[in-house]
């Protein structure tokens, strides 16, 4: 079915009617705002009285008005995950990678260091290496350990120096040591319950291990007696499982009897 044409004749100083054929390639520009004022006028006045092409403006509105509102919502989302929110498809903000690369390079090496410092630093962890009072006056970090005091709690660097007739005793869990008289050991650190004998003689007991310049002993739920002097090291296993490891390797001592000394 054709279109009607509601052209009227041609009257002198008035603007020629548009007819539906010309109306055709307008009506989208006009729904989309890209028609000039004289020629929008006539077209409006023609859809005035043409149904045919006033349904096909108004077909063209309505697919403008449901183009704007995609953009809208398309929009907002984009705007909703750039905050960190979730868009009208739930859409996931991405994590950059140079974010990721700039956040490992601070957090990790601080992390790092964190641990670090607290395994080589003596902070208040339980238990901490304590050293007890038995007899005479022995010197802990120039402090006396003595009948009035009699417990000193050990920290990283501290030296320990018994004098004659003097015995004193270190403890933490499973560490055991027994400072005999006229020894010199030096705390490495209180936290990993690391001392080294410098100098004299010491029983270690439980499971512990003991630091010397020629050699550390460990001993596993047993005793051993360690001797350091101007002969050397001599180690006497006298229960549970002792290990000597030095310049030959690392070898166990066999449990022998007081009198039978495995030295270097």
């Amino acid at each position: 079915m054709e279109r009607s044409d509601p052209r009227s004749p041609d009257q002198p100083g008035q603007p020629t009617p548009i007819t539906c054929v010309q109306a055709e390639g307008l009506i989208e520009r006009l729904a989309f705002g890209g028609l000039p004022g004289p020629i929008a006028t006539l077209l409006r006045q023609h859809l005035s009285g043409c149904a045919s092409c006033k349904s096909e403006y108004r077909g063209r509105m309505e697919t403008q008005a449901r183009l704007g509102r995609q953009v809208r919502e398309s929009h907002r989302g984009a705007i909703s995950v750039e905050h960190g929110g979730l868009g009208p498809e739930r859409q996931e903000p991405r994590i950059r990678p140079k974010s990721l690369r700039r956040f490992a390079m601070f957090v990790v090496p601080a992390a790092l260091f964190f641990f670090a410092t607290r395994l080589s630093s003596d902070w208040n962890f339980e238990p901490p290496l304590t050293a007890h009072w038995v007899e005479g006056t022995s010197w802990i970090g120039g402090h006396a350990l003595d009948a009035d005091s009699v417990s000193v709690k050990l920290v990283r660097s501290d030296l320990i120096l018994t004098e004659p007739g003097a015995r004193c005793r270190i403890e933490a869990g499973s560490f055991d040591l027994s400072i005999d008289p006229g020894a010199r050991l030096l705390v490495i650190s209180s936290l990993t319950r690391r001392v080294r004998l410098e100098e004299g003689q010491v029983e270690l007991e439980g499971r512990a291990t003991l630091e010397t310049p020629l050699g550390m002993v460990e001993v596993f739920d047993g005793e051993a007696q360690i001797t350091l002097d101007g002969g050397g090291l001599e180690v006497l296993a006298r229960s549970g499982d002792v290990v000597l490891v030095d310049a030959r390797g690392r070898r166990a001592l066999p449990v022998v009897e007081a009198d039978a000394v495995v030295g270097l």
